[in-house]
């Protein structure tokens, strides 16, 4: 895939605003959007086959919330604008899933919105928009 920009969507007024950014800048330069939305796990815990089960069971519910909340409506609102865009679903670390799928289809930009996290919560935890700006393979914009 060639000329693709990445757009990280979580639900987030913050992703709504880096998502008219991708729209208007697809359009200006001709750009394809990938539409990614991940859903962070813990990838410290230990399960039972059960559990794996049930755990299955979530991560379906979680894809088919996602795809009916945030990626159908963003997939119909590129579509009104004439752009095209796909869409993936992801489990685990945003940082590193968006930086991996923009490795993996060879995008040329990643764009993400700014939650606005608190000073305190953000100098102790950071946040997927700065540390996805230090570890991309590919530019990141922040939309603020």
């Amino acid at each position: 895939m060639a000329n693709i920009v990445i757009v990280g969507l979580d639900g987030s007024e913050g992703s709504r605003r880096a998502l008219d950014f991708a729209i208007r800048r697809a359009k200006a330069g001709q750009h394809e959007l990938m539409l990614v939305c991940v859903i962070p796990h813990s990838t410290h815990a230990i399960l039972t086959i059960d559990e794996l089960t049930r755990n299955e069971a979530w991560r379906q519910a979680q894809r088919e919330r996602v795809q009916r909340e945030i990626l159908d409506p963003a997939l119909s609102r590129t579509a009104e604008e004439g752009v095209r865009a796909h869409s993936r679903i992801e489990f685990g670390d945003p940082t590193e899933v968006l930086g991996e799928v923009a490795r993996e289809i060879g995008a040329s930009h990643v764009i993400v919105g700014r939650r606005g996290l608190s000073p305190l919560r953000a100098l102790l935890f950071g946040s997927i928009a700065s540390r996805l700006v230090q570890t991309s393979p590919v530019p990141v914009t922040v939309v603020p």
